[in-house]
């Protein structure tokens, strides 16, 4: 019986510390996106794991801005903008959008960031129109 409390004991404090589970805390990034020199109105930055271990991150720009909680660790990095393609879905009935960014900033991506722990701001990117 004598052992039950130590037990205990052990599995609280593997609880409380984490067993070693590789649980690591989310890097605070935010930064800029310019097109041209001018903010990006409007757009989707995409954190995504260069070995595949981490879930990927994406969220919102706006106005050039962004913000996201990202794991540490060297990063793809994916910008999409999208604006109305002046054409009408037959199927759909609804306005199609267009990629309007250089696919090397979205579909052919070679853009990287290294993200550390704590909070890291002024994580820029500049991206162009595609041609």
């Amino acid at each position: 019986m004598a052992r039950y409390p130590l037990a205990i004991g052990l599995l609280a404090g593997c609880l409380l510390v984490g067993c070693g589970s590789g649980l690591e805390t989310p890097a605070d990034v935010s930064g800029t996106v310019l097109l041209n020199a001018t903010p990006l109105p409007d757009g989707e930055i995409l954190f995504e794991d260069v070995d595949g271990k981490k879930a990927p991150v994406s969220t919102k720009i706006e106005n050039g801005k962004y913000q996201a909680k990202v794991l540490p660790g060297v990063k793809k990095v994916v910008i999409r903008a999208s604006r109305p393609a002046g054409k009408i879905d037959p199927l759909m009935k609804q306005a199609v959008s267009e990629q309007y960014l250089a696919e090397e900033f979205n579909e052919k991506s070679r853009l990287t960031a290294e993200i550390k722990p704590g909070e890291q701001d002024n994580v820029n990117f500049t991206v162009r129109p595609a041609r």
